[in-house]
């Protein structure tokens, strides 16, 4: 990532800075990385909060580690660490699909989470049949939505392990943005909020295990911006300046 830190002293120069930006990620098979996601989450996550009037200014973003990144305001500071909602064994069928079978519709109900490994034998042999027609056990009532729910709960818990380690630096604010890979077809995104909702249960109130807690939760699926904390839930529409 090309940019340490950049101070933005209004509203407008901080979009014409993310304008500047180039944050288009490649393909696994061309050579993507976790600094591409990181900087295409931050990024649409900037633009989208502040024409919402969330920062106010100076702001200064810097580009770190544990957590990625800083931002500065004149009240407080605000740590960032960034995670992607998807299972190993997806990211390794996305992989092998775009190298073998680029036009095969990868199913996710193939790898829920908690379900038993599979080779690259029988994933290839997933992605084969699946260029043809859809090959994963069909989901009923809201197994989509409590599958997604799980799966983000599952980030927000990992996450919340490394906040409380020795390595990692905690600021006055500290957000976890979650990029969601997990969306497929037929998703409802009040219902899978909903059961986010009753998975998180005391997360804020419970400090019985982990002292520090993320303050507010933004989730990046589909288009819009999910952003929960103790207190409230809101749904915002991704502010795209790169269309």
């Amino acid at each position: 990532m090309q940019m340490n830190s950049f101070t933005a002293n209004s509203f407008d120069e901080l979009i014409a800075f993310l304008k500047e930006s180039a944050i288009a990620v490649p393909l696994n098979s061309e050579g993507r990385t976790t600094q591409h996601v990181e900087k295409w989450s931050m990024y649409r996550m900037l633009s989208t909060l502040s024409h919402n009037q969330y920062f106010n200014f100076p702001l200064t973003i810097v580009h770190r580690d544990k957590p990625d990144f800083e931002l500065l305001q004149p009240e407080f500071s605000i740590g960032i660490e960034i995670t992607k909602a998807t299972s190993e064994q997806f990211e390794w069928a996305v992989a092998l699909r775009d190298k073998h079978f680029p036009d095969a519709f990868l199913d996710l109900s193939h790898f829920k989470w908690g379900a038993p490994q599979k080779s690259k034998k029988e994933i290839l042999k997933i992605l084969e049949v699946s260029q043809y027609r859809l090959t994963g056990p069909e989901m009923y009532g809201y197994q989509i939505e409590n599958e997604w729910a799980k799966g983000i709960h599952e980030c927000l818990s990992i996450k919340t392990q490394k906040l409380n380690g020795k390595e990692f630096n905690s600021f006055d604010k500290n957000w976890l943005l979650i990029y969601d890979n997990l969306r497929t077809a037929g998703f409802n995104d009040q219902i899978a909020a909903e059961c986010l909702l009753k998975l998180l249960g005391t997360y804020w109130q419970d400090r019985s295990e982990h002292r520090l807690k993320f303050d507010r939760i933004l989730i990046e699926s589909g288009k819009y911006f999910l952003l929960i904390t103790e207190a409230e839930l809101i749904k915002l529409k991704i502010v795209d300046l790169w269309q």
